[in-house]
């Protein structure tokens, strides 16, 4: 008996296809793997397209902030804590200290040390709050190696007797300037508080490749927990001179920032108070000047004015944060972003510094990011109108005679 055929449309069809070896192009399993993997790889292909983080590969141990960068050498950075520069004093010890250190770089025991330990670029510039000396290396520097430089920076010798000569000359000269005679009384205020010692107090960066042995990146103990910074006692001071009549110095201390969104906080409260002056300044007040200095034990910032009105200076505050209006918050909180980026994206050693200055956390930018793109109108009229307040600052002035107040 033959085999009954079926008799269902497409049945004679469908062994055919069997019989002629027939199989699907893509099988079950094949399509379950797709619909699950495929969303992956578009994700991956859309963060591929995104800017890498240049900050992604920073770590910190001890004293030292280190930062994983494709680079052929390896990039030391030394931060000194100075004091304030603006008393005689310091600010004639702070280029003794350079001079001492430039001249210890190019010859002596110091720079036969560097050429054995092939750093080369060796170099010291002053910045605000601290002097930096900078180091091109060709391997990660040991603890030893760090250590030893310390040593041989405190063995330099005095500069040569006439240098001191030189530079009070200088000063005397600088200082001829109202503006300058102000800032120096202001500097003698902050340096009569109490601070931790500054020389002993090293940070240390380095950006550079993966070292090829982490051993040699092992760091000295941590740096000592500052001194608690004195706010100035509040008071008004006249300056026995009538050439700068006109001229007030409104200024108050800063704490140092704890954290990346103090920072954030006050570096942005500076900039609005910056963009406000301009605002609120007439005619008659249009020589200002507006210094904002964070320093590592306690800085300051100051506002100097020439022939400013009577309101302004009662209650400087409170005049510029009544001007303060949602456009120029955003302006200024995105200029502010964009800086970021752009130092982490162009320098990150000196975002690096920034963070061993003041022993900050490794995602401190983001913080930093984040409290400026979270911080409201309300809150940042609060603190714009807290600057200078009659309570905690110091208002120094000329005496029109010339007879300083007592």
């Amino acid at each position: 008996m033959e085999p009954r055929r079926s008799s269902q449309p497409g049945g004679a069809s469908r062994r055919r296809r069997t019989d002629s070896g027939y199989k699907p192009l893509f099988n079950r399993k094949f399509l379950l793997l797709l619909v699950v993997i495929l969303p992956l790889v578009i994700l991956l292909l859309n963060r591929s397209g995104q800017p890498p983080d240049p900050l992604a590969r920073l770590t910190h141990r001890g004293d030292l902030y280190q930062l994983l960068k494709e680079q052929p050498d390896y990039r030391l950075h030394l931060l000194l804590v100075s004091a304030p520069n603006l008393s005689d004093r310091d600010w004639i010890e702070i280029q003794l200290q350079r001079a001492r250190i430039a001249q210890g770089l190019h010859s002596g025991a110091l720079r036969t040390w560097l050429s054995a330990q092939q750093w080369r670029d060796a170099a010291v510039d002053t910045r605000p709050g601290y002097l930096l000396l900078s180091f091109t290396l060709p391997d990660p520097p040991t603890a030893a190696q760090r250590s030893q430089l310390l040593s041989l920076l405190q063995q330099l010798p005095a500069p040569e007797p006439a240098l001191t000569t030189r530079l009070q000359a200088q000063r005397y000269l600088d200082q001829q300037a109202p503006e300058q005679q102000l800032l120096g009384a202001l500097g003698e205020r902050l340096a009569a508080r109490p601070t931790a010692p500054v020389t002993d107090t090293p940070a240390w960066t380095l950006v550079g490749p993966q070292a090829s042995q982490p051993a040699a990146l092992a760091t000295s103990s941590p740096r000592p927990p500052a001194v608690p910074s004195t706010p100035l006692a509040p008071a008004e001071q006249q300056l026995p001179s009538a050439r700068g009549n006109g001229w007030h110095l409104l200024a108050e201390t800063l704490p140092p920032p704890r954290d990346a969104r103090e920072l954030a906080l006050q570096r942005i409260t500076a900039e609005l108070v910056s963009r406000l002056l301009a605002v609120v300044t007439t005619d008659a007040a249009a020589d200002y000047r507006w210094l904002w200095q964070p320093l590592p034990y306690g800085g300051y910032q100051a506002l100097l004015l020439r022939q400013a009105d009577t309101r302004l200076l009662a209650r400087p505050g409170e005049q510029l944060a009544a001007r303060l209006d949602q456009a120029t918050l955003e302006q200024t909180r995105q200029a502010l972003l964009e800086r970021l980026e752009a130092l982490v994206r162009d320098d990150p050693q000196q975002w690096l510094d920034l963070l061993a200055l003041y022993q900050l956390p490794v995602d401190s930018d983001k913080v930093f990011r984040a409290t400026l793109e979270l911080l409201d109108l309300d809150s940042a009229r609060t603190r714009v109108a807290q600057t200078l307040p009659a309570d905690r600052r110091l208002h120094l002035r000329f005496a029109s005679t010339g007879t300083p107040s007592p």
